[in-house]
């Protein structure tokens, strides 16, 4: 099986400002309105957009720029719970390891306190196979049940 194009999934788009996920968007009072019909799904004062287009993680964090968000950091048990329930394949999140093998941080510079690896995980497991070339990305993994696994950052995913 080529370790590049495993399992089709996408990506996680997350967009803080709340007033950018739809320009349809208002905020009344504490009462939040948002029409779902740009495809982003609100939860506390973030906006996820599930995209499901090929790409690798770099291509997806681009993409995620584009849209004007970041790949979508997870910083608790109940956001973690919230984005799985989005998603229906795996998808890659703003977590790596590129710049120092074992340290991992998110794009959008948030703290690195909650995890919700597999157990096993992050392994670098393609590092001893591929000759050093790490697994330095991370994705929620849908056969894990969206824990997170650390994968090849060229993989893929659709």
């Amino acid at each position: 099986m080529n370790p590049v194009t495993r399992e089709p999934s996408g990506y996680l788009a997350r967009e803080k400002t709340v007033s950018r996920c739809d320009r349809n968007s208002s905020i009344s009072g504490t009462t939040l309105t948002v029409m779902t019909s740009s495809g982003w799904e609100i939860n506390e004062l973030s906006c996820y957009l599930v995209v499901e287009d090929v790409a690798s993680w770099t291509d997806a964090k681009g993409n995620c720029t584009d849209l004007g968000g970041v790949l979508a950091s997870i910083t608790s048990e109940d956001e973690q719970a919230f984005v799985s329930g989005l998603l229906n394949s795996s998808a890659w999140i703003g977590l790596s390891d590129q710049k120092i093998e074992g340290k991992y941080i998110w794009e959008d510079g948030s703290p690195y306190n909650y995890r919700s690896w597999k157990e096993g995980e992050p392994n670098n497991y393609y590092y001893y196979i591929t000759l050093g070339v790490g697994e330095d990305c991370v994705e929620m993994k849908k056969d894990y049940d969206f824990r997170w696994n650390d994968e090849l950052c060229p993989a893929e995913r659709a």
